[in-house]
């Protein structure tokens, strides 16, 4: 159905299409709260219109593995996740980091942030999350400070890895320029940056100019 509908949107107005998602996830979270899932820390269906449609702990499995390969991820790693959204990383992770590993989750949606306290850090206390009010057209309204100015609330060489999943592509080159140097200060020496976003060059300006 999912696969289906993927392909219907690309003939469909945004607009239109929005709408029918929105419909559709209100009845799956609607289910959801008189038939609970069968597993712990699934997160609403309707944080798909935040962080995208797709399977979440096939994803999280993908990105997780993906750190231990490039970033060198231990059970007892300290890691920084900004733009955590509703935890898909975060519930990989729980199988990964042990009592001795560290998470930390900051993102800018606030019922974002509640769910995944309510869900991942009462399961796993060494899970933590923390809203940071920056001012994101694109998830809240624009409303706190610029993400130029923003310095996060976490302490000099402190992580051996930090991640940002495709948050770069929702932020402008200053903003992107203030989180690498605050990146690169919460970075313990040796430590590691992992990030995913779009790149723009001539096979994806081809590709947009064909409408794919």
């Amino acid at each position: 159905m999912a696969g289906t509908f993927t392909r219907l949107r690309r003939f469909l107005p945004h607009r239109i299409a929005r709408l029918i998602r929105i419909a559709v996830y209100g009845v799956i979270d609607a289910y959801r709260a008189f038939v609970p899932p069968k597993e712990p820390m699934i997160p609403p269906a309707m944080s798909a219109l935040l962080v995208g449609a797709g399977d979440n702990k096939n994803i999280g499995s993908e990105v997780v593995a993906l750190m231990q390969e490039k970033a060198g991820l231990e059970p007892n790693s300290r890691v920084l996740e900004i733009g955590c959204g509703y935890g898909r990383i975060a519930v990989a992770l729980t199988k990964v980091l042990d009592e001795d590993g560290r998470y930390d989750g900051l993102d800018i949606v606030r019922a974002a942030i509640s769910w995944c306290k309510d869900e991942i850090t009462s399961r796993h206390p060494n899970f933590m999350f923390t809203y940071a009010d920056v001012s994101n057209a694109y998830a809240n309204d624009a409303t706190g400070i610029d993400a130029e100015l923003y310095q996060l609330p976490y302490d000099d060489g402190f992580f051996d890895i930090v991640f940002l999943t495709s948050v770069f592509s929702h932020m402008r080159p200053g903003q992107v320029q203030q989180y690498l140097r605050e990146t690169g200060r919460m970075l313990r020496p040796g430590g590691k940056i992992f990030a995913t976003y779009y790149l723009l060059d001539e096979f994806s300006e081809s590709q947009r100019a064909e409408g794919k």
